[in-house]
């Protein structure tokens, strides 16, 4: 009865005011095309780089933004956050159960991964990164840039037929893209996001003594570590940092049992204080190969790895790699 009633009313709308009609259904035309550049965009391609706030106001109106914007989305729970003593980014990952990814993916104009006292930043419960719509992209190739479905996007941020029809995405806006690496980056982030896919870290654990000048554990002095010490137990495995051609395989003095690989992108790395050795001088070994057994063998006060990295002769800090 009602169709009937709508039907008869355009029809009369029809006869006497056909360039109404006409302009009607060049509307619902625009509509229907929005629809679908909205749904699909150009192809992907590398996002922009996000700009580095100028201002703390700047960069409070961008995280007041997205907690607006993303609110809606379900087990999120996206909220700002103030970093109190003693806390960094990991540790803040690991108490809201989400990896450091997360935390860069979520706030995109980070310049580097040391976090200052009282600053203010993005967490969630979700795993997944921010992506800031960009000019001519649309779901499906947002989706595309970060290698998961369009359809999880629409569902995850509850985008709706009905809210693409009369609410489309425009640039500028803000969507959570999830279980997906962060792509939007500063400059500086981008470079350090770079620098983890040179070398993989050799086992897990914590670190327990870093790259530079410290004081010796055995003699009390001031002194250069020219590695990282990661925490292991007596027979972890320890795997390659990246495909190279094992150099060294047997004991070194003071580091024990080692390993050192020569690897195909100009770095060499060491491993220090093994319990076992599983390879020899001259074999070839993949990414990830184990190539040890973590130990406690020469100058060392309790069962670690040392971890040391050259490129092209001069040491860098593997911290740079393994974060």
């Amino acid at each position: 009865m009602l169709l009937k009633k709508v039907y008869s009313y355009f029809q009369l709308l029809s006869r006497n005011n056909p360039l109404v009609i006409m302009l009607l259904i060049v509307w619902c035309g625009l509509l229907v095309l929005n629809v679908f550049f909205h749904e699909n965009g150009l192809p992907a391609r590398e996002p922009a780089l996000f700009r580095v706030f100028e201002t703390y106001e700047e960069k409070e109106k961008f995280q007041q933004s997205v907690v607006r914007q993303l609110k809606k989305i379900k087990d999120l729970n996206i909220r700002i956050y103030m970093i109190r003593q003693g806390e960094n980014y990991w540790s803040i990952a690991k108490d809201n159960d989400i990896d450091i990814d997360t935390i860069i993916g979520l706030n995109p104009y980070l310049k580097n991964i040391f976090a200052g006292l009282n600053e203010h930043l993005l967490v969630g419960g979700l795993k997944g990164c921010l992506h800031v719509l960009q000019p001519h992209e649309g779901l499906r190739s947002v989706a595309m840039l970060y290698g998961i479905k369009s359809s999880r996007i629409r569902k995850v941020n509850r985008i709706s037929f009905l809210t693409k029809l009369f609410s489309p995405l425009r640039p500028g806006d803000v969507i959570f893209v999830p279980d997906a690496k962060p792509r939007l980056l500063t400059e500086d982030m981008k470079e350090l996001f770079e620098m983890r896919r040179v070398l993989q870290s050799p086992l897990g654990g914590r670190y327990t003594s870093g790259y530079g000048v410290r004081e010796d554990p055995i003699t009390r002095q001031k002194r250069y570590h020219n590695g990282l010490d990661i925490k292991v137990n007596i027979g972890d495995w320890v795997g390659s940092a990246a495909d190279g051609r094992v150099i060294y395989a047997g004991w070194a003095g003071g580091y024990g049992k080692m390993v050192k690989v020569e690897h195909d992108n100009g770095y060499t790395t060491l491993y220090g204080h093994l319990s076992r050795i599983l390879v020899r001088v001259g074999q070839r070994v993949k990414r990830g190969q184990i190539i040890a057994r973590a130990g406690n063998t020469g100058r060392t006060t309790g069962a670690h790895l040392h971890f040391t990295v050259w490129n092209r002769g001069k040491p860098v800090n593997p911290s740079l790699f393994l974060w």
